[in-house]
């Protein structure tokens, strides 16, 4: 059943009629049936392998259906009418969507459209949407209409394969008139019936004038029994034959042509190829075999049997074989090789035969079997009777010549059909030649632009006309130049073109020409304006992000300095016993809410490149032990050891940032103490390498606790990860501890490792190499000392918790306190009251703290140029922290602050305010 649908579907394929337009003879049938079964609808339809598509139709307002749901996948399982009264009664389409619902069809009646191989391609049918019955003669009339539309479609097919034929005649017709030999039908007495163009090319007669004359009228008079030999050769059973003759041209010129007759259906075909040059060559060839000894080129003279008799000085040179070599060989079998052209040595062998002279370029090889391109002209000599007594060939040297030829060839090749245009002008600037790829380019084809100059016709309102006048200037000039510029297309859409000229100079210097290389550069144009779009909207989206850390920082950090200072002044002010319990758990997990904010901050700080390392004289060893002590509190109600391992060959001091190691050492300890009950923490510090210069250190982290699973090994260094998902519920932290360790060992030009098995603990590893210093410029650690500080001060904070704050610290060192609300409350107070120092939020309202600042320093006397400014926020994104001079400020100081780092801070300048005092 398969293979006779897939007949079915190829015969219905023949006929090209599928999703064609509409035509009024089927239209005409259509309406003809639905008018002759009184139907409201009637439809031609074609059924090919999925859908059932209507030629023709009357009252239907869709083209095409789906096979599954056709009434005509029925029809054509018979050739006789298929009549459906009324389907809802019918099994096989009741349930058809057409029939149900409002509209749906009630009748069909359908017929097999046949075509004459018996193959069913489609139907005629009509419908209704009320249940009726054909008569005898309205069945007749269906079926005539069948017959009608099959007829129609057999006679669109036929019409179709006449236009194949034709086309293929045409064609055939124009390969037989655009051959560059002569070709002609004539009849058995050879009078001509039908002859190419060639003729009216080669002989100068029209068309017209050959027609109904004989073959014999155009020959010499000493060759007009052509028609005779031609018969003759019938006669003895050879309806080939060939024969050299010599036709006169209508100028009366006589040309010599080798002609080849073939005879049949009662016609001669005759091809005649023109051997003029040919022959006078040979003549000219047995004049110089009398001086053959005497020419630079190889001549050899065989005998009549094509062997070698004699070869002159140059053959020897030119082959490496001298006469006792080659005598009585023949030259054919001696000089060629594995490479050498088959086809053309039996091309010459068949004019040897025929006692015919050739002329052929052949690859051949010397007598070392080195390969040698030859000229071989081959001159026949015939005796008084016709036969060949001797032929001469001639030989040429052509090896330069056609490695020359094969280069330019190459060339050539990669010119013409490379996608890069390549385009050639003259002295004038006047384009001769340029490729198909630069008529792809421009639109313009060679013959529009020939002889013209690269005009304004290429420029538009985006064109740079500096560039191109430039390049212009530069041809004049007659020098080099490559530039990249938009140009115009003959459609005016604009292109970018990278074009580079060069001047071509002949032998004396002279530039004759200029190569002009054009390469479209639109897409990659294209792709850099996407990249500086794309580089906008990411240094756009950089600033937003960094905007928004910068005012989360200030506007989280600034609650949290009221809360961690104001609980520590209560715990120095005396409170009740009930009460101190509540402050140091006030004042621990405000700290804790502080480093987990730092861990966020410090986090988006790497992420946007806002992260630099410092370096200064670092004591590894004293820093390490520090930070152990640090965390000697994490261990307490816990049986666990805390202990410290440090190679003593590491040096006393390194170059190094003390803040960033002391969190990455801190972030590792901190975590494994917290995931360790029992057994011990451990640091080890080793020495890896070193030189004169510098040393490479080792860090290890180990701990005894709960181990990390093989499969969480490299999640747990991405951001907002933990080992797993109760892990933050037992043990808390954010999930960037081990994100910012990771980065700021990479910061470091290093990678951290772990190793852990579960139950066992836990190993962190990594390596940093530091320069070597001898200068110890580490500020000593001290407890402060809170001396006296007779000053006055402006806070300036937005903030009245802060603000209060500031003021009851500064109060307590004898510090006189004004405070101000917003920036242009501040800039008020300063110009009317003299301030040793002045803190100053950047982050306020009506006037932020940067203008404050610059509003201040813009007055002319010295007291506001020179006093002391201090930032005092909650974020240093944004700020430029190396030009904070430029900005207005002296220093900054990031809340929240502990009251000592706020003395430490302000003590230098207001003893500095003193001595000026």
């Amino acid at each position: 059943m398969i293979a006779l649908e897939e007949e079915r579907l190829k015969a219905l394929f023949a006929y090209n009629l599928l999703d064609t337009e509409a035509e009024k003879q089927y239209d005409s049938i259509t309406n003809l049936a639905a008018y002759i079964c009184g139907t409201k609808m009637a439809a031609i339809n074609l059924i090919d392998g999925y859908r059932l598509w209507l030629k023709s139709k009357t009252g239907i307002d869709f083209c095409e259906v789906s096979r599954d749901v056709a009434f005509c996948k029925y029809t054509i399982l018979q050739e006789s009418l298929l009549e459906i009264p009324d389907t809802l009664l019918d099994e096989r389409v009741k349930d058809n969507p057409l029939v149900n619902g409002a509209g749906g069809v009630r009748y069909y009646a359908g017929i097999s459209l046949v075509n004459p191989d018996g193959y069913i391609l489609g139907t005629i049918c009509v419908f209704d949407t009320e249940p009726k019955r054909l008569n005898d003669k309205q069945k007749q009339a269906l079926q005539f209409l069948a017959d009608e539309t099959m007829m129609h479609m057999e006679t669109f097919k036929k019409n179709q394969e006449l236009e194949r034929l034709t086309d293929k005649q045409n064609h055939f017709q124009s390969l037989f008139n655009n051959s560059a030999e002569i070709h002609c039908i004539s009849d058995l007495d050879g009078k001509i019936e039908f002859i190419n163009k060639a003729a009216e090319k080669i002989l100068g007669y029209k068309n017209e004038d050959f027609l109904g004359r004989l073959i014999s009228d155009f020959c010499a008079p000493d060759d007009r029994a052509i028609t005779q030999t031609m018969q003759e050769s019938l006669q003895r059973g050879e309806n080939n034959v060939d024969f050299l003759v010599k036709l006169i041209t209508k100028s009366g010129a006589m040309r010599w042509f080798s002609i080849n007759n073939v005879y049949e259906n009662g016609l001669w075909l005759s091809s005649a190829h023109d051997v003029t040059e040919q022959l006078l060559a040979e003549q000219e060839l047995k004049q110089l075999s009398l001086v053959a000894s005497h020419v630079t080129n190889g001549v050899v003279i065989n005998d009549a049997n094509n062997n070698i008799l004699w070869i002159n000085e140059a053959f020897s040179t030119i082959t490496g074989y001298n006469l006792e070599d080659i005598k009585g060989g023949k030259l054919s079998k001696i000089i060629t090789g594995q490479q050498s052209d088959p086809q053309m040595l039996e091309y010459a062998e068949y004019q040897v035969n025929r006692k015919s002279s050739f002329a052929i370029e052949l690859l051949t090889y010397k007598k070392n079997q080195e390969p040698i391109w030859l000229s071989i002209v081959n001159s026949v000599i015939l005796d008084e009777h016709g036969e060949m007594s001797r032929s001469i060939e001639i030989i040429r040297d052509i090896t330069e010549r056609k490695k020359t030829e094969y280069d330019l060839q190459t060339l050539s090749t990669a010119v013409a059909k490379s996608e890069v245009g390549v385009m050639v002008r003259n002295e004038k600037e006047e384009l001769m030649w340029f490729n198909k790829a630069v008529e792809k380019l421009l639109g313009w084809n060679l013959y529009e632009l020939k002889g013209s100059a690269l005009d304004s016709r290429f420029i538009g309102e985006l064109t740079d006309i500096d560039a191109y006048h430039k390049a212009k200037q530069n041809v004049k000039n007659h020098q080099s130049y490559e530039v990249e510029i938009l140009l115009y297309k003959k459609d005016r859409t604009p292109i970018w073109l990278l074009i580079h000229s060069t001047p071509l100079r002949n032998s004396e210097g002279v530039v004759e020409r200029h190569l002009g290389i054009l390469m479209d550069i639109s897409v990659r144009k294209k792709a850099e304006e996407e990249l500086m779009r794309t580089r906008e909207k990411a240094l756009q989206l950089s600033n937003a992000k960094e905007t928004f850390i910068s005012v989360m920082s200030h506007e989280i950090r600034t609650p949290i300095n009221a809360i961690i200072n104001m609980s520590r002044i209560l715990l120095e002010e005396n409170p009740a016993p009930a009460q101190i319990e509540n402050l140091n758990i006030l004042n621990f997990s405000s700290e804790n809410l502080l480093k987990l904010v730092n861990d966020i901050l410090d986090f988006t700080k790497i992420e946007t490149g806002n992260m630099q390392l410092e370096s200064a004289p670092v004591n590894l060893k004293k820093l390490a032990r520090q930070t152990l002590h640090t965390l000697e509190f994490k261990r307490e109600n816990k049986n666990l050891n805390l202990s410290l391992a440090i190679d003593d060959r590491i040096p006393e001091l390194v170059l190094a940032d003390s803040t960033r190691l002391y969190q990455i050492l801190m972030n590792l300890l901190s975590n494994a103490l917290k995931f360790t009950k029992n057994g011990e923490v451990k640091l080890s510090i080793t020495l890896a390498n070193e030189d004169l210069n510098a040393v490479l250190i080792n860090f290890n982290i180990s701990d005894t606790g709960i181990g990390i699973p093989e499969d969480k090994l490299q999640s747990i260094f991405e951001a907002y990860s933990q080992a797993s998902p109760d892990t933050t519920r037992k043990y808390g932290g954010t999930g960037l501890g081990l994100t910012i360790t990771q980065k700021l060992i990479q910061l470091h030009q290093s990678n951290i490792s772990v190793k852990s098995k579960i139950g066992e603990g836990s190993e962190f590893y990594f390596q940093i190499s530091f320069k070597r210093t001898s200068a110890d410029i580490q500020k000593p650690v001290t407890g402060t000392v809170y001396e006296p500080l007779a000053a006055t001060v402006l806070v300036a904070d937005d903030n009245r918790i802060n603000l209060t704050l500031a003021k009851k610290i500064l109060n307590k060192w004898g510090v006189e306190t004004d405070v101000a609300a917003n920036g242009m409350e501040a800039y008020e107070m300063a110009m009317v009251k003299d301030y040793d120092l002045i803190l100053m939020d950047l982050h306020m309202p009506v006037t932020d703290g940067l203008e404050a600042t610059k509003l201040i320093r813009k007055q002319p006397q010295e007291k506001y140029k020179t006093i002391p400014i201090i930032a005092l926020t909650g974020s240093v994104f944004g700020l430029n922290l190396e030009n904070l001079q430029e900005e207005g400020l002296t220093d900054h100081f990031l809340k929240p602050y502990t009251p000592e780092g706020l003395y430490n801070k302000i003590k230098p300048y207001l003893k500095q305010a003193e001595n000026v005092q």
